[in-house]
């Protein structure tokens, strides 16, 4: 497996809920497409509305979870 965006760190024992992104998943989709770098998410969110809910799946202690997204706005 490619090692794709990371987002943030995380410490064992979190308590945020498994249906959300989580400091320490490694995105591995994106809208149904496969991600292998941080350009593929960045390519996939100018194809997306804000608002618009698209798949996401992680890669988040080991195991692959497919999560469901809402995109936000970009400020700035």
């Amino acid at each position: 497996m490619a090692r794709s965006w990371t987002r943030g760190a995380r410490s064992s024992g979190s308590t945020r809920p498994t249906s959300h992104p989580a400091p320490g998943d490694v995105i591995v989709g994106f809208a149904d497409r496969d991600v292998a770098a941080v350009e593929d998410v960045l390519a996939g969110l100018r194809e997306v509305d804000p608002g618009e809910r698209v798949a996401v799946t992680v890669v988040r202690d080991g195991e692959r979870q497919k999560l469901t997204v809402t995109v936000g706005e970009r400020n700035g």
